[in-house]
């Protein structure tokens, strides 16, 4: 009789630790599924990310690279070095005032060295276009190529003249360069003093700089050697 007493007591006993044994799990997995819910419910939007257009993935140029230019009337010469890169997301402005911003775009940041004026600027490269000292803060900067956008285009200050022109400079011949026009009191920064053409090439950069001084009076440079680097 006392035999069947200690059994039933262990029995009990063991039964009991198998329950609480249950409870405790199920405790600890409805934790982890309201912790779960929790999280998601805090993180309604997903981020959305904008990458830089393929079409600009040519001038993505990287540290080493540089452009020899000559002006055309007194033959000086001067050169554009690329000292360093930067490359990540910024977040974009949010919609609507005091609230967050779900969406990320890609940038590359090009710092040049002007060697002959030893002025420090930057190209930067987002979207579909590049802009002359903007930065991942927001700070748009100066449109100086709008790149594969219909003749006529124009966005503050900047403006598509050509998106096909062959130009002959120190016997190469380039083909399928795009015209920009900077329209001086348009600009959204000051970055040209005067009305400026630029002459983009895929793979090579900025190739012609022609300044408009007014009543026929312009200063234009031809890219006379340059080496690039990815």
């Amino acid at each position: 009789m006392d035999d069947e007493v200690v059994d039933i007591r262990e029995l009990a006993t063991i039964n009991m630790n198998r329950f609480s044994y249950i409870i405790i799990s199920l405790i600890i997995i409805t934790c982890l599924i309201l912790f779960s819910c929790k999280k998601v419910n805090e993180d309604k939007t997903p981020i959305i990310y904008y990458n830089i257009s393929s079409t600009l993935k040519p001038y993505m140029f990287n540290v080493g690279s540089y452009w020899v230019y000559e002006n055309d009337s007194s033959h000086i010469l001067d050169s554009i070095s690329l000292t360093s890169i930067q490359h990540d997301y910024f977040w974009t402005a949010p919609s609507l005032p005091g609230t967050g911003s779900h969406t990320k775009m890609e940038y590359y940041k090009i710092n040049l060295h002007d060697n002959l004026t030893s002025i420090n600027f930057n190209d930067f490269i987002f979207s579909s276009l590049i802009t002359r000292n903007g930065n991942e803060s927001l700070k748009f900067g100066q449109p100086i190529l709008l790149n594969k956008y219909s003749v006529g285009y124009k966005l503050y200050g900047t403006q598509v003249i050509d998106s096909s022109v062959t130009l002959n400079m120190f016997g190469v011949s380039f083909i399928g360069v795009e015209k920009m026009k900077i329209i001086f009191a348009e600009q959204s920064q000051i970055e040209f003093s005067n009305d400026t053409y630029l002459y983009f090439k895929d793979s090579i950069g900025l190739i012609k700089k022609v300044i408009d001084f007014g009543n026929g009076n312009y200063e234009s440079w031809s890219l006379k050697r340059w080496n690039i680097n990815y």
